[in-house]
């Protein structure tokens, strides 16, 4: 082996030479530059990354730890947006101080706490615990040193101050007390007597013990754009949703009562006369002793009851089998939100069902526990030849059906048992988009068909100790993804992720993990706040409104409001909410045939490139809708505006993509009155129903409906042959100002005309801290990512594990990743599948077939996962750096793997990183790497020549 230190960057001069380098924007004359964020935890020895706004490569570094003096330390990586420095080796692992030429000082290795949970989710008992999950919660290393000093909580208010020390055990009943550098656990029985009520919060990370006086950070949760900033915990007096077994807590016991066995085997009315009983009590404990029980219809219980059975190898409820007209919305669920609970018992299901256990949205206080699942909607499945098949057929598709739907708050879902041919645990299509909140998935064994879990909108909820396996040729992974970015949700936020594993995912795209399907309302520059347009209503607080250029596509509560390029780059913002517009704005779906007075009604030519741009807001164009929600979803091969049944129009951004493939192309004659999709010779026409939605249709089926006149004077197209007068238009209703953001937090340095942004949802503050992961694909921070962390992982015969920023859908970002210390036990994978073949009408998303990261494992990429990068640029076009900020130190590959950086990443940092048994060791591609790419203490395998690449072709 051999070991390279070395300090590339490519692109971006060494420091030695680096007074040829152009002065950034903000950084000439006499301004400062002004550190925004560090890597932590980082050790002494190990390199931290800077993001810096105003970067000057003739700055004078210095960093100074307790009542030490500043002391200059060296630097490489250099852009304009940072750099990476050494951490001194005499520092203690503890907080130390940065400044650049004098500048203001940065404190890092100080904890950031995410979010905090209690016993009872958002709250704590007097007699229970809290937890505290975010960065360098624990700045020390694995092995700790003798003068450690455990992470402490402070609770104060006006009456008491309270200090705990974390504890580093696991308790005999399972809570997971383990510390962590981004983790730790907090026993108020243990402490003085809390008295119940509120507390401010503030926590102090563990630290080598040399720091004086400690520096304790408050806590600062995003819970709501109308709760931006969570800064208290509530202890209460009450007890946790716990187990109710008996009277001895006050409920009322109604026992279910049915022959146990004998011919009459249906319990239907003995359990409904149980649940009635407790309904009419307002509540109580539904009791199924030992015994087994047949039921027709679901169990729904009204809210403050809770069903319980002698234990889970001693009760067995079977259903009966429904189909897809008869099945229920859920089998055991309540009959509206509110605290309840199942445990204890068994459940077979073993035909069609839509879900079986089912928390509404709203729920608060409710739990499954100790309960086993046995739900199989392909019960006895055969094949339907030969005729003397004695198994069954099914009809309905292989991913039917979910064993428990999530949502509400404070759900708890631990030691359980579930087997499901579809999902296991979800939260998409429960009602809303709200998704859960303060949810405990801990413990349970999972046996997945589909997806193990869809973890859309999951807030605050720590998934631990759980063993999923997939059982089926459609079994896929566990998913934190957010779909319908264009209303603004879901967002998915602040999750610990520890100690699990997954294996046997060879479903769909075989991710182990993937955020997915990233998207977004507006890419582009802000307008500087001396020059910005201010109403009466948005000059109370300007440092946090942000105007945009132009208008964004739609509001984004809660997303983020990420700085992608010139002043700011790299920092994020949350979304708090839109001020009120004065005035109607456009609503951008559908196009129709409407009043010719419509304020949305006039158009401009087809510009050179076809595109028939809205005059009210030329952002938009007139496009055919490429989507299935628009009516007739495109098969395989066939490009927008080529099936032979009408398909929608509607309007979109006129970007490269739209451009490239037809969707916006369209020509205008006057001689025929006709607007016609180029190539695909069809024309604008209208649907002959009420809606009077415009469509594409064949030039000659509508006749006369189909012929638009041009007026140049109003630029508006109207429908020739109308009664009354109809031209095309969009309708119109009052909105939020898409033109003025509101943040929750002021950016560090005010946004300029350099600054370009991006908004998108929020997918963020996710940990995955020491879970196995074998046979199977790609752990993935997908399209759009922030400060998340992937960390003493280990992988068996797996896909790799990623950094990946896309802009299919708008310019996404992967933003302060860290990959630290995971492990690679065997880099063996399958490799060269077929998921999506390149075709003319679709863009090449798996370029020659391959979906992983294939010869290396760890990765920085962007755009398409080509080789060496796929050429597509995305709606925005921006072609700056889409990761950044990014840390992969101490991970080991035993065999069959690597490291690339690749696509238009920057500010990447490789260090101590080992790499063995293989042929290939770390490769960055310079050709689209923007610079401060540093490599530092790596091994290498020796045969292996430097900066490899078997593809030839980059």
């Amino acid at each position: 082996m051999r070991t390279r230190t070395m300090k590339l960057t490519r692109r971006i001069l060494p420091i030695v030479c680096a007074i040829f380098w152009h002065c950034p924007h903000r950084s000439c004359g006499d301004t400062l530059p002004v550190i925004t964020w560090v890597s932590s935890p980082v050790e002494p020895g190990q390199h931290a990354l800077l993001a810096v706004v105003g970067m000057r490569n003739r700055s004078k570094i210095e960093v100074k730890q307790g009542t030490q003096g500043w002391q200059s330390v060296l630097y490489t990586g250099v852009t304009e947006y940072g750099c990476a420095i050494e951490v001194p080796r005499s520092f203690a692992a503890a907080p130390f101080t940065i400044r650049i030429d004098g500048g203001l000082p940065f404190t890092a290795n100080v904890p950031s706490p995410w979010f905090a949970f209690g016993d009872q989710g958002n709250t704590s008992s007097s007699s229970g615990w809290v937890r505290v999950v975010g960065d360098a919660v624990n700045i020390l290393p694995k092995a700790t040193v003798p003068t450690a000093t455990l992470p402490q909580l402070k609770l104060e208010n006006g009456d008491a101050t309270h200090v705990l020390s974390a504890r580093n055990t696991t308790w005999s009943e399972g809570i997971g007390a383990k510390l962590s550098r981004w983790h730790a656990f907090f026993d108020l029985a243990g402490s003085k007597h809390i008295t119940p009520g509120v507390y401010k919060v503030s926590l102090a990370g563990g630290r080598d013990g040399l720091e004086e006086p400690v520096s304790f950070v408050p806590l600062c949760t995003f819970e709501t754009p109308d709760v931006p900033c969570l800064d208290t915990w509530t202890v209460t007096d009450s007890a946790p949703p716990v187990d109710h077994k008996s009277n001895a807590d006050g409920l009322r016991v109604f026992t279910v009562n049915s022959t146990q066995p004998g011919p009459a085997r249906n319990a239907t009315d003995a359990v409904q006369r149980a649940i009635a009983a407790a309904t009419a009590n307002g509540g109580g404990i539904v009791y199924f002793p030992r015994g087994q029980y047949f039921i027709n219809g679901p169990l729904v219980v009204c809210p403050g009851t809770y069903i319980h059975g002698a234990g889970a190898d001693l009760v067995s409820i079977y259903f009966a089998e429904d189909n897809e007209s008869t099945a229920p919305a859920a089998y055991v669920t309540s009959s509206s939100p509110g605290s309840w609970g199942l445990a204890d018992v068994t459940l077979y299901i073993t035909a069609f069902a839509k879900n079986i256990v089912r928390f509404l949205p709203g729920t608060n206080g409710a739990y499954l526990r100790r309960t086993r699942i046995r739900y199989n909607s392909y019960f006895c499945l055969e094949a339907t030849t030969p005729s003397s098949s004695r198994g069954r057929t099914a009809t309905w598709n292989h991913d039917v059906g979910v064993a428990v739907l999530l949502a509400g708050v404070n759900i708890f879902v631990t030691d359980n048992d579930i087997y499901s041919t579809g999902d296991v645990v979800s939260t998409q299509n429960n009602g809303d988009t709200s998704g859960g909140r303060y949810m405990h998935i801990a413990r349970n064994t999972f046996w997945n068909g589909a997806t193990t879990h869809w973890g859309i909108s999951w807030k605050q909820t720590i998934y631990e100790d759980n063993v999923a396996t997939g059982t089926s040729v459609t079994a896929m992974g566990s998913n934190y993804p957010q779909y319908a970015h264009n209303v603004g949700l879901p967002h998915v936020q602040n999750i610990y992720h520890h100690n699990n594993s997954q294996t046997m995912v060879w479903g769909n795209d075989r991710e182990m993990m993937t955020c997915d399907n990233g998207g977004g309302v507006y890419y582009g520059a802000v307008l500087p706040a001396a020059n910005a347009r201010h109403s009466n209503e948005t000059r109370q607080v300007p440092e946090t409104l942000i105007h945009l250029n132009t208008s964004a596509s739609a509001a984004q509560p809660g997303g983020a409001m990420c700085v992608l390029q010139g002043t700011g780059t790299g920092e994020c913002r949350r979304v708090i909410k839109n001020p009120a517009t004065n005035s109607k704005a456009v609503n951008l779906d559908p196009v129709i045939a409407a009043s010719c007075a419509s304020e949305a009604s006039s158009w401009m030519l087809p510009d050179a490139n076809g595109a028939l741009l809205l005059k009210q807001n030329s952002t938009f164009a007139l496009v055919v809708c490429c989507d299935s929600t628009c009516g007739n979803p495109i098969p395989p091969g066939a490009p927008c505006g080529s099936l032979p049944s009408a398909e929608a129009l509607v309007i979109g951004i006129p970007d490269n993509w739209t451009l490239a493939h037809q969707t916006c192309n369209f020509s205008y004659s006057e001689v025929t009155q006709q607007i016609v999709l180029r190539k695909s010779q069809k024309c604008v026409g209208i649907t002959t129903d009420s809606s009077q939605r415009l469509v594409l249709l064949d030039c000659n089926a509508a006749g006369a409906r189909t012929r638009w006149a041009y007026n140049a004077q109003t630029e508006q197209f109207s429908l020739q042959g109308s009664s009354p007068k109809s031209c095309m238009a969009v309708e119109t209703s009052v909105k939020p100002n898409l033109e003025i953001f509101s943040v929750d937090i002021p950016f560090t340095v005010p946004l300029d005309s350099t600054s370009r942004i991006a908004i998108f949802p929020y997918v963020g503050h996710i940990a995955f801290i020491a879970n196995n992961y074998s046979d199977g694909g790609e752990v993935q921070f997908y399209a759009e990512a922030l400060g998340c962390v992937a960390a003493e992982n280990r992988f068996t015969r797996t896909g790799g594990l990623s950094v990946w920023a896309r802009g299919f859908h708008g310019a996404d970002a992967n933003l302060r990743q860290q990959f630290i210390d995971n492990t690679v036990v065997e880099g063996n994978h399958v490799w060269n599948y077929n998921t999506k073949p390149n075709d003319p009408g679709e863009f090449p998303y798996f370029p020659g077939g391959s979906k992983t990261l294939e010869p290396w494992f760890f990765g920085a990429l962007t755009n398409g996962q080509g080789m060496p990068i796929d050429p597509f640029i995305g709606p925005t076009g921006f072609m700056g750096a889409f990761d950044r900020f990014i840390v992969m130190r101490g991970n080991r590959v035993a065999s069959n793997g690597g490291i690339v950086i690749k696509g238009t990443s920057a500010n990447v940092l490789v260090e101590d990183n080992v790499i063995a048994n293989s042929d290939v060791g770390i490769h960055v591609n310079y050709t689209t790497t923007q610079g401060g790419v540093v490599l530092v203490g790596n091994t290498e395998p020796p045969s292996v020549p430097p900066n490899y690449n078997p593809y030839v072709n980059e």
